[in-house]
């Protein structure tokens, strides 16, 4: 280790490096910040230039580690050189190689930590402080012929690629828009888990809309009339297993101006009555509207920000009326970020999501997850009620043979209940070893991403 040495640099820039990355407010009280670090060795032995180029597919990345909590410290570290002073958080499950305080008037401040990390750690990194718009359209294009969504139709499973979905949700986007719908306005979906689900949110965001999802499991009529008038949805997609609900409370919620039907993959919905039409008509009329008006539809994309609200996600209920909370595309890829220093999924891996989509941790460990990581997603085909679907389960990860699974906590205590049921039939010798290796599994495993 070399010598430690006193580095100064302009305290307007430490500063509002510090706020971003601490997300608080930073009071200049002194002309300069002092910056204990190095004289350069760590640089020199990553082979570190100034332009801060690609150094054999790595990055030298900064970030403030504050009680455990680590954020993003834009540039306005990279003119200086640290060497090893002590021992640094996690990122992305690697500890940090370098760890050197920022002193304050003599008092530590914060704590910069350097990490050398991949090109695909960076790019998660980077796309954390952007949109939702911006995340998908960069892994549907690194990742475009990788499959992304599995859907089971007409007894066979139908595959579509990152690359299709994306084109699909320009589509939907563009249909929307030709439809009159404005940037921020509010549409509701109420549909089971199934590909449509996911194309028609990403086509409502390229439009510049806020998606409201409603869970499939509100009984009570008044439940859904709250949710829609409260977030003042002006539209409302639905599928066809749902689409008599909706109709049944349309008369309480005029402000509703459109009602856009799945075209179910169990069973079609039938005639359709006055202010209703099918998502396929959408996606028509988005294509005629792509091939006039491109540039229009690109212009609305673009305008949607970081902290413009990507979807209105309402409480139970049980103890008052509901609560919406409005979450922005800067909570999701913050969520992503996050989760993704833990989780670690290889590509074309495949998962089978159980959750309904309406969950935030459906987006965040499910939908999103898999996109950066170029998985895929495979969906319970859909029976003509909740009970016929759950029936669905068992044959669906026989066929699908999952790699992760999103589930519901009861699920998951019937699966592990059951399986303990069928080794505890084998007899005691059986029983003690599942033991043995279930307590070996816990033990290396730990949380997953400390494992080992």
């Amino acid at each position: 280790m070399s010598q430690l040495t006193n580095i100064k640099t302009s305290v307007q820039q430490v500063a509002e490096a510090i706020a971003i990355a601490l997300e608080i407010e930073v009071e200049i009280v002194d002309e300069e910040l002092t910056i204990i670090g190095g004289t350069g060795a760590y640089a020199d032995r990553l082979g570190y230039k100034e332009e801060r180029g690609d150094l054999d597919g790595n990055y030298l990345y900064a970030r403030v580690l504050r009680t455990g909590l680590t954020q993003y410290v834009p540039d306005a570290f990279a003119d200086e050189d640290y060497d090893e002073v002590g021992v640094g958080g996690t990122v992305f499950g690697e500890r940090a190689e370098i760890c050197t305080p920022i002193i304050c008037k003599g008092k530590a401040i914060g704590i910069i930590g350097l990490v050398a990390f991949t090109e695909d750690q960076m790019q998660i990194l980077a796309d954390a402080k952007r949109n939702i718009i911006d995340f998908v359209e960069n892994y549907t294009h690194r990742f475009a012929d990788n499959v992304y969504l599995r859907e089971k139709v007409d007894g066979v499973w139908k595959e579509i690629t990152q690359q299709q979905t994306r084109e699909e949700a320009y589509r939907i986007g563009a249909g929307l828009m030709a439809l009159g719908l404005r940037k921020g306005e509010k549409i509701a979906l109420l549909s089971e888990s199934r590909a449509m689900w996911i194309l028609a949110e990403l086509g409502a965001m390229y439009a510049g809309a806020t998606d409201v999802p409603l869970s499939v499991n509100l009984g009570a009529e008044a439940d859904l009339v709250f949710r829609i008038n409260h977030s003042e949805s002006k539209w409302i997609l639905v599928s066809c297993n749902h689409l008599q609900k909706i109709r049944n409370i349309l008369p309480q919620c005029p402000q509703v101006n459109k009602v856009i039907v799945f075209d179910d993959t169990a069973f079609t919905a039938g005639e359709l009555q006055e202010g209703e039409m099918r998502i396929s008509e959408v996606i028509a009329a988005g294509e005629a509207f792509l091939a006039r008006d491109r540039a229009a539809f690109e212009a609305r994309f673009r305008s949607v920000g970081p902290d413009d609200y990507a979807n209105i996600s309402y409480t139970s209920g049980t103890t008052a009326d509901p609560k919406g909370i409005l979450l922005t595309h800067r909570n999701y890829t913050a969520n992503v970020e996050q989760g993704n220093s833990v989780i670690s999924v290889g590509e074309n891996s495949v998962m089978l999501i159980i959750l309904p989509l309406d969950h935030c941790f459906a987006h965040v460990a499910g939908m999103y997850t898999m996109m950066i990581y170029g998985g895929s997603i495979a969906f319970v085909p859909i029976g003509k009620n909740a009970m016929a679907t759950l029936k669905n389960i068992p044959s669906a990860i026989r066929e699908t043979r999952p790699h992760v699974m999103l589930s519901v906590p009861a699920l998951a205590r019937n699966f592990k209940k059951n399986i303990e049921a069928g080794i505890k039939a084998k007899g005691p010798a059986a029983q003690k070893l599942f033991d043995f290796a279930v307590r070996n599994a816990i033990a290396y495993n730990k949380e997953y991403y400390n494992r080992g």
